[in-house]
């Protein structure tokens, strides 16, 4: 997601999204702890956090984020 709000000139390596940290609460629905089920079915879920995370992104730098992805 974070490659969408990027120049196409920003080569893609080991150190572009280095400056990233995404921290997240363990137990929840973006971090499971086992024996929590994580594979299939997840759709909504994905599409939603995109949606997030472009709405965040939008309020540092709204002319450079597309759309949301598929929720509002």
């Amino acid at each position: 997601m974070f490659r969408t709000v990027m120049g196409a000139d920003v080569p893609v390596n080991g150190g572009t999204f280095r400056f990233l940290h995404v921290s997240v609460p363990e137990g929840t629905v973006l971090n499971p702890t086992f024996p929590a089920p994580v594979s299939g079915g997840n759709v909504e879920t994905s599409q939603r956090n995109a949606d997030l995370i472009f709405g965040a992104l939008s309020q540092a730098i709204p002319e450079a984020v597309p759309a949301a992805s598929g929720g509002r």
